[in-house]
């Protein structure tokens, strides 16, 4: 488990109140994590509330784990060892992201979108795994558009990682 203490310099200038929150939350992840992306934060920047949801996106290190859709279990284990040590009021809506095209996720790199940002079409480019509901699961060919996941914040990378 790594306990995220330092951020991107992006993050940390558009949200010091955010990294105070993930410092003492504490923000955690799974050693198999390349990346933290936050999504669809409204209000000013840096503007947190106690009832905001934070939308993370926890990605898959590819290269330690290049067929995770055989591993289930592992998909599991990186949502729930972030979830098991989250001590604050603000919900977490996590979702595991890895690559299903090769692509490196390379749209997870931007902030906003552009239309050069997809090589792979745009539609269904990622796999997802999500506990909605509080059942697990794969989200697989779902018709999610690229665009929509934007804006796309890096909040951390994995210094262990090219990406």
């Amino acid at each position: 488990m790594i306990s995220i203490n330092e951020f991107e310099n992006d993050f940390a200038q558009a949200f010091p109140d955010l990294c105070e929150v993930f410092k003492r939350a504490p923000l955690c992840v799974h050693e198999g994590v390349a990346r933290v992306t936050l999504h669809g934060l409204r209000g000013a920047p840096g503007e947190i509330k106690d009832n905001s949801e934070l939308d993370l996106r926890l990605l898959v290190d590819s290269e330690q784990y290049p067929d995770v859709r055989q591993e289930e279990e592992l998909l599991k284990d990186m949502i729930y060892t972030t979830l098991a040590s989250w001590r604050e009021r603000n919900k977490l809506d996590l979702t595991v992201v890895f690559d299903t095209r090769k692509c490196q996720l390379k749209c997870f790199s931007e902030r906003i979108y552009t239309p050069t940002v997809c090589t792979g079409g745009g539609f269904d480019c990622f796999g997802m795994y999500k506990i909605p509901e509080g059942i697990p699961g794969f989200v697989l060919n779902s018709g999610v558009n690229i665009r929509y996941i934007y804006p796309c914040i890096t909040v951390w990378k994995n210094p262990r990682t090219r990406r």
